[in-house]
């Protein structure tokens, strides 16, 4: 199909999407006729973005749910700098729980790609319109959107994906400007602590944030400040009741430990004493996870050690 006649569907099928609002199946195949003109020409769609007459409202959700996919696809690097500036102006016109997600699925794959492409570096042989430091900073300001404009605690769902977002945002963050989230960072998931999300999506963010950390070679003030919350957090984590036929419960409990000996690689000597306290707790639970986290968190720093004598 030529180019003028494929910007004719793309164009006949975004109309239509802003006219009627289809819902279910005919969405759905909206979006499939999308992604199939996107699948040769994935700028002619991420484009429709912001190339539309009213910008004041959100794009119809076929083409979001789109160009969240096509953000995965060779070639679209050259759009994820425009992509984010537009996705960031669109986070804080969300306001109903559906669209929210439909923003979640874009921005999910979005840093996605941007970090699978910054770490390649220059290898792919691609022009991009992004560099680490402007990443940075958008990272940072979708940090501050998400928490800060989005009623996270009140949508479970919403809350679970945008965590999933936020832990890809540590790792495109300059490493001064994550350290001194961390305060902040801290009581916003305490915050989220008490919203009944599943504990994985939790457990996995706090993870993901001494990975970060961890990489940059310290935990930083901000985080020994804040250590005692950090792990009375990942207590009640790793303390929650494992199913089997749950995988998400195994994860969470499993992360909560991989943080646990994160925490004890940056602050050894503060992670021995705060679990020993948690010893002579009179709840025999928590009596039982902090054992439970000695043993493992110990363990596995004995045995690497071991290793590499």
């Amino acid at each position: 199909m030529s180019t003028a006649l494929c910007q004719k569907v793309t164009d006949t099928i975004i109309t239509y999407l802003k006219m009627l609002k289809p819902h279910g199946e005919l969405e759905e195949m909206c979006t499939a006729v999308l992604m199939a003109v996107g699948s040769h020409f994935p700028g002619m769609i991420i484009v429709k973005l912001w190339d539309r007459p009213d910008l004041q409202s959100l794009p119809p959700r076929s083409l979001l749910v789109a160009v969240g996919k096509l953000n995965l696809y060779q070639g679209t690097i050259t759009y994820i700098g425009a992509t984010w500036n537009y996705i960031l102006r669109l986070l804080r016109m969300a306001e109903e729980e559906e669209d929210m997600l439909v923003m979640c699925h874009v921005l999910s794959r979005l840093v996605v790609s941007a970090r699978k492409h910054l770490d390649m570096g220059s290898k792919d042989g691609e022009e991009r319109d992004i560099t680490p430091e402007t990443v940075s900073i958008k990272a940072y300001c979708t940090l501050r959107v998400l928490f800060n404009c989005w009623p996270l605690k009140n949508m479970k769902k919403v809350a679970e994906q945008a965590l999933v977002i936020v832990g890809h945002l540590f790792f495109l963050m300059s490493p001064y400007k994550l350290k001194n989230q961390v305060n902040w960072l801290t009581q916003r998931l305490m915050t989220l602590m008490s919203a009944r999300l599943k504990p994985f999506y939790i457990s996995q963010c706090i993870c993901q944030l001494l990975d970060a950390l961890t990489l940059s070679g310290s935990g930083g003030v901000n985080l020994l400040s804040q250590i005692e919350n950090v792990t009375d957090m990942l207590f009640k984590l790793v303390s929650e009741k494992i199913t089997n036929t749950d995988p998400h419960s195994v994860q969470n409990h499993n992360v909560s430990l991989r943080a646990f000996s994160l925490l004890t690689k940056l602050y050894n000597d503060q992670m021995v004493s705060l679990i020993r306290k948690t010893m002579e707790s009179k709840d025999p639970a928590r009596v039982m996870s902090a054992l439970q986290v000695f043993r493992d968190v110990f363990h596995v720093e004995t045995e690497e050690e071991e290793g590499g004598s």
